[in-house]
């Protein structure tokens, strides 16, 4: 037997309220809890590669600091493209939706490592990163979606 919860959406398009009621599945729930682990595992993994791929290199050759923030600003853009076009081809639908998903998964990520290491200050090239990660993850999703 399936459990139904009823969800109401209040949406405000233009100072028209548009009301929604939509039952949603105890299974469907469980799938998009089982989706956002799965995107979580992807992403985890992408920035890591990513970022031990750069530290290897910025360990070889002489790299000043002031290279530093844009290297990692690059590094968030092309996982969270990365990580919008897998999970959307993935998907098969919703492309811009799973893609800055996944942005923002792996900018929770970088937020709590940095937290954690005490690293944490919110700055322009915090905000920048953000903003990069977002367009380049909605970017890849509907990329995903689209390209066959």
């Amino acid at each position: 037997k399936s459990t139904f919860y009823r969800i109401q959406c209040n949406v405000s398009v233009g100072g028209v309220f548009l009301l929604r009621n939509f039952a949603v599945n105890k299974s469907d729930i469980l799938k998009l809890i089982f989706r956002s682990i799965f995107c979580l595992i992807i992403c985890l993994f992408t920035v890591s590669l990513l970022l031990a791929v750069a530290a290897f290199f910025i360990s070889k050759i002489n790299f000043s600091y002031e290279h530093l923030l844009p290297l990692t600003a690059f590094i968030c853009g092309v996982s969270a493209f990365a990580d919008g076009f897998l999970i959307s081809r993935w998907q098969k639908e919703n492309g811009m939706f799973w893609g800055i998903f996944a942005a923002l998964l792996i900018i929770i990520l970088i937020y709590l490592f940095s937290v954690y290491y005490g690293n944490f200050s919110f700055s322009s090239v915090l905000f920048l990163k953000t903003v990069i990660a977002l367009i380049s993850g909605a970017i890849g999703g509907i990329l995903g979606v689209n390209v066959n």
